[in-house]
């Protein structure tokens, strides 16, 4: 580890939007499914933005480019709960709403 941090965190920063030290205190859900989100706000941010009403995004399991045709994304994300996440949200783009659904998914015992 101490190798990885003098070097910048070397090749994991190609894997990874951020690298943190491990804290006991955290939780990771494996995967979380994004579903619902519309075209016209299919990026980055709007994927960080909804990840972090539960926690902080690690990563994004495909591009963003053709992910499922556009219907899904999945994300690895970091929480400071253990409650599983199966929730509907409104999406707000000007003056339109959109339901976006976001369930985890391959639960790991916590």
């Amino acid at each position: 580890m101490d190798a990885l941090k003098q070097n910048d965190w070397g090749y994991l920063k190609e894997c990874f939007i951020s690298i943190e030290p491990w804290s006991e205190k955290r939780f990771v859900s494996e995967r979380v499914e994004v579903a619902g989100i519309p075209l016209h706000c299919w990026n980055f941010e709007t994927f960080k933005r909804v990840a972090e009403l539960w926690g902080k995004l690690i990563s994004m399991r495909d591009s963003l480019n053709g992910s499922y045709f556009y219907k899904k994304l999945e994300m690895l994300i970091s929480i400071n709960h253990p409650q599983q996440i199966d929730d509907l949200i409104m999406l707000e783009v000007g003056a339109c709403k959109f339901p976006i659904r976001i369930k985890e998914r391959g639960l790991s015992k916590r």
